[in-house]
């Protein structure tokens, strides 16, 4: 992949423009110019804003650190070249969302380019994921360091497992320790958790054993105390009256019911309104309808006469005026106009006597003198006709169970007798259990296992019954059992791939450390020209004049500086297409002149595209 154009409104930068060219391109700009605002707009354009960044010590989060300086929406355009075709990736602020929403496409055909989407576009294109791509091709002098990631550390171990970043004994193994851990970790996992519900269970069937046969005891001394006698002359009338009280209650509604029938009853008498002639066979809902429709008549304009009068009077005269006097055949014209119009107003006076007869007939029709009273008088009829009709329903629902039911009084008389019938079976039957229960309570040892004997299946019943808990016990050994087979076959697995992950990462060291020991060579000009990364990653430097190790630590910060790169570059080879472009900032900060050149030597020779942003003229190399 190759960049070609940038456009940036993104922190310091208004819409400025950037063209690197190919290989190796030097950007030299003052402080505060915006280098490192380019390789955070870079890296934002390929993989987008973690909207859930949050503000870390004095760190602000992407989205608010570069909010543009001009107030204008963040937004940018990509420019590349990739897989020998042009493609523009554009992204722009929605909804106060930071580059929110992506487009990539052929600026050739404008066409969109479906495989490309914020949030597959940096994977697709660079083919690492954003964490590894911050650590390998993005290099800035505050943090050339090879800081730990987990994405970084799978690609690596996998590199040196097998030589392809793709394979993943590391995380088979995590997820061969997760499976574990979730069979038994501490105490929680499934393995504890069912040996607990197991050690539970199995305490409750116990306890339900226990109480089982003690009900079992004392329902047999109960049926050896059971009273022989035949019922008492008490308890038998008792039962009788309560049969003959429950038979008279047979087709008797609920009591509930026959308190509402009694209630909407008592407020239901209000005498029957009369109809008027314009109400006949009309139901209730449609009264107001029908007096709406008579107002709508009423309230047509009554046919007026008066002016089509005084125009015919004064051509009937004006025409024999001029008949008589003047010009006859003028006067006879306009004598047959004062006739037309005299025609005319006696059809308008006949319309507007039909006009008060159909008024008239109204009125009469609702029985009421003014069109005023006609709206009050249909509300009149309509509440009587209600109530009327809910008169008869409830006459109809008292016949149900009274048949011979006609007026209201009628009907009141027959809830309240219905009620009575309620009211005595009620007590005929508290009697009757009130006796049985003294019966079955004589003698108080008798009452007691009863009691306890209840009690007892109570308990039993809460803790779920003896059948239920001895077929929960035989599921969660069973659980219990296979949970224990799947944790040593995890535990076997475990050790078989650890023992075989360990044989494998010996080839760890030399797959970084010999790439990145050439580099350094060519960075130092010979001076040191070896890594060695000791047990614990642990990392030692070695000078090529005497054969001697260092740590690192023990090296001056430009030397530092320079190992990191040399770090940095040989991750890029490993982990990183070769098409993928590098960024540095201010990398070369530290290196004095010689090593300067040298280094500007070995990114020319990467073999890829790299932006160099720097805050210092570079001595070029000779």
């Amino acid at each position: 992949m190759e960049l070609i154009r940038l456009q940036a409104t993104f922190g310091c930068l208004d819409e400025a423009v950037l063209e690197p060219g190919p290989g190796l391109t030097v950007l030299t700009l003052p402080n505060g110019a915006g280098k490192s605002t380019w390789l955070a707009f870079l890296t934002a354009m390929f993989y987008g804003i973690d909207r859930a960044e949050r503000k870390v010590r004095d760190r602000e989060p992407v989205r608010t650190r570069y909010l543009p300086w001009s107030g204008k929406p963040m937004a940018g355009t990509v420019q590349l070249r990739w897989q020998g075709r042009e493609i523009v990736l554009q992204r722009t602020s929605e909804g106060g969302k930071p580059l929110d929403t992506f487009r990539a496409y052929d600026p050739a055909t404008g066409r969109t380019i479906p495989e490309l989407t914020g949030e597959t576009c940096g994977l697709q294109l660079l083919g690492v994921e954003k964490s590894v791509f911050l650590r390998t091709a993005c290099i800035a002098g505050e943090a050339l360091a090879v800081t730990p990631e987990a994405q970084l550390e799978r690609r690596l171990s996998n590199l040196a497992a097998t030589g392809r970043e793709s394979d993943s004994a590391r995380m088979a193994a995590e997820t061969l320790a997760a499976w574990k851990r979730r069979c038994r970790h501490n105490k929680t996992g499934l393995l504890p958790q069912t040996e607990a519900q197991l050690r539970e269970t199995g305490a409750a069937l116990a306890q339900a054993r226990s109480l089982r046969r003690e009900r079992l005891a004392c329902q047999a001394a109960l049926a050896e105390r059971a009273a022989d006698g035949p019922p008492d002359s008490d308890l038998e009338a008792a039962q009788a009256a309560d049969r003959a009280a429950q038979a008279a209650l047979a087709g008797d509604p609920p009591s509930e019911t026959l308190l509402q029938l009694r209630g909407a009853l008592s407020h239901g008498g209000a005498e029957p309104v009369s109809l008027p002639p314009a109400l006949e066979s009309v139901s209730p809902g449609e009264i107001l309808p029908a007096a709406q429709r008579a107002l709508e008549q009423l309230s047509l304009p009554l046919p007026r006469w008066g002016l089509q009068g005084a125009l015919t009077g004064l051509l009937l005269l004006l025409g024999l005026g001029l008949l008589l006097w003047v010009n006859p055949w003028l006067g006879a014209g306009v004598l047959a106009l004062g006739l037309g119009a005299l025609a005319w107003t006696a059809s308008v006076f006949r319309r507007r006597r039909q006009h008060l007869a159909r008024r008239r007939r109204i009125l009469e029709a609702w029985q009421v003198e003014r069109e005023e009273e006609l709206m009050a008088r249909a509300v009149a009829c309509r509440d009587g006709l209600t109530a009327a009709w809910n008169r008869q329903v409830l006459l109809e629902e008292v016949r149900a169970f009274a048949p011979d039911v006609e007026t209201a009084d009628q009907a009141r008389a027959a809830v309240d007798a219905a009620l009575r019938r309620r009211e005595t079976a009620s007590q005929t039957a508290d009697r009757v259990r009130t006796l049985e229960r003294a019966r079955w309570e004589t003698g108080g040892e008798t009452a007691a296992l009863r009691e306890r004997a209840a009690a007892l299946a109570a308990r039993e019943e809460a803790l779920g019954g003896c059948d239920a808990l001895e077929a929960r016990v035989q599921q969660l050994e069973d659980r219990r059992q296979t949970l224990l087979d799947r944790e040593r076959a995890l535990t076997l697995a475990l050790e078989a791939l650890e023992a075989a992950q360990r044989t494998l990462e010996t080839a760890y060291g030399p797959r970084l450390t010999a790439p990145a020991g050439a580099i350094l060579r060519t960075l130092t000009r010979g001076q040191l020209d070896g890594l060695v990364l000791e047990e614990g990653r642990v990392l030692l430097v070695r000078e090529a004049a005497t054969g001697l190790t260092r740590p690192l630590s023990s090296m001056s910060r430009g030397t530092q500086d320079q190992v990191w790169l040399a770090l940095r570059l040989a991750l890029s080879a490993l982990l990183l297409p070769p098409e993928t472009p590098l960024l540095l900032d201010d990398a070369l900060l530290t290196f004095d002149a010689d090593r300067t050149a040298a280094a500007l030597t070995q990114l020319r020779q990467a073999g890829r595209q790299v932006l160099l942003f720097t805050c210092r003229k570079l001595e070029e190399p000779q």
